[in-house]
């Protein structure tokens, strides 16, 4: 499957559900997607299958520029989490 967005018009912050899998191709349009939204967004994850580094770095900067990050799948997290630069022991 590829990547989905879909904003939806829900009371509150909005929230932006990306579905699928978040590649380079996509981070374009998710970065639009959320640009364009007014006022706080909540980046729903939940049904995000995978993502390569470029879209993990999508998702990274988004969270450092104030997206709350939403049902987030363990796997994500754990690699947004990781530490590029760490060294093996």
């Amino acid at each position: 499957m590829a990547c989905r967005i879909d904003v939806l018009n829900e009371v509150g912050p909005r929230v932006v559900q990306v579905s699928g899998r978040l590649t380079g191709a996509c981070v374009p349009d998710l970065l639009k997607v959320c640009s364009a939204v007014a006022g706080p967004v909540h980046l729903d994850l939940d049904q995000l299958v995978s993502a390569d580094h470029a879209g993990l770095g999508a998702v990274r900067h988004l969270r450092a520029c104030g997206a709350l990050l939403v049902k987030v799948p363990p796997f994500i997290q754990l690699m947004l989490d990781a530490r590029r630069d760490a060294s093996p022991r």
